[in-house]
């Protein structure tokens, strides 16, 4: 599966661009060729899905009926979200570069056999095939988060229902009893992964606290990751963590200032942070709420961007349910009014 995650930051780096040629010639070879070896790796389920395995839900453990621990499944929740990233991605450079041939129509097949995400006993993602019960409920481990974090598949706005369990999912890890049995706690990147997927939720404050352990528990005086050992994802996680409290993207719209916690709410700014569609943002807030902001676009097309209080842009734009919609020219400059 990390071959397929992998194809996902060739995309993520169009999106974020929109580099037409950096995806025809490097990134789309690479994304069909891993979603062409899934056409034949998946196998069928009896109940018409396609499914991986056996294969596990990273380091997790899960209890049968008859208290035995077990990890192999057929198609943990991870693998199906991973999977469903890969097919998107691959159908959606398909009708960008205008290639939509037998492969395309298979592509989309497979994409729609894989299996939606579940609600489990306690109201949370189901991480495995079947209903288990965790061995350890605290561990730090969110691999049946990755559809609201790094990936977009859950949102509140698009999927209320299943950001209510990665909310519950949550919330039983970062409040179990067991939270230390799982080794270190929710330091380093696992508490940035934390951080970053409450941020997804908009809760602001629980981002925050999982960063402030971070940073308290788990940093160097060097400010190098250091628990369990040094892991460099520890430092990068809690970069994009940060970042999404302040902006939020995806191919449909930007979302300014969607989980600012209140103890940096007073005053503030960011410089220079990238949007997918080819957009780089600065802006400037006061009392939780947006009172400047400029966009780059890098690449023209259309900015859809939602903000409180947002009013207008300097150019002609459609303002409709909090989401500003302008036409942008390639290396334009643009000022948004609160």
């Amino acid at each position: 599966m990390g071959g397929a995650w992998f194809c996902l930051h060739m995309w993520d780096h169009y999106c974020y661009t929109l580099d037409k040629g950096f995806l025809e010639k490097r990134a789309f070879p690479v994304m069909k060729s891993a979603a062409e070896f899934f056409t034949q790796y998946l196998t069928e389920a009896e109940d018409g899905c396609f499914v991986t395995g056996p294969s596990l839900s990273p380091e997790n453990v899960y209890l049968m009926e008859d208290g035995t621990p077990g990890r192999e499944c057929m198609a943990p929740e991870m693998d199906n979200q991973i999977l469903r990233a890969l097919f998107r991605a691959v159908t959606r450079a398909c009708e960008i570069l205008d290639c939509c041939d037998s492969d395309y129509e298979k592509f989309m097949f497979y994409l729609s056999k894989i299996r939606p995400t579940r609600i489990n006993h306690f109201g949370g993602i189901m991480e495995w095939d079947r209903d288990y019960k965790e061995a350890v409920p605290g561990h730090r481990h969110l691999s049946p988060l990755f559809g609201l974090y790094p990936d977009d598949q859950i949102s509140v706005e698009k999927t209320p229902e299943l950001a209510e369990a990665c909310a519950k999912t949550l919330e039983r890890r970062l409040g179990s009893t067991d939270l230390q049995s799982c080794g270190d706690g929710y330091f380093g990147w696992s508490g940035a992964w934390a951080a970053a997927c409450f941020a997804r939720l908009g809760n602001a404050g629980m981002a925050r606290e999982c960063l402030e352990v971070v940073l308290r528990e788990s940093m160097s005086d060097s400010l190098l990751n250091n628990l369990p050992i040094f892991q460099i994802e520890g430092n990068f996680g809690v970069a994009a963590a940060v970042y999404e409290l302040m902006l939020r993207s995806d191919e449909e719209k930007i979302v300014l200032l969607p989980a600012l916690p209140k103890i940096v709410s007073k005053a503030g700014s960011f410089r220079g942070l990238a949007a997918r569609g080819g957009f780089i943002i600065d802006a400037q807030w006061k009392d939780g709420k947006a009172v400047r902001a400029r966009i780059l676009s890098k690449a023209g097309g259309t900015c859809q961007i939602q903000a409180e209080g947002i009013r207008g842009v300097n150019a002609e734009y459609r303002l409709e349910n909090g989401i500003l919609s302008f036409r942008t020219e390639k290396n334009g400059k643009y000022e948004l009014y609160f």
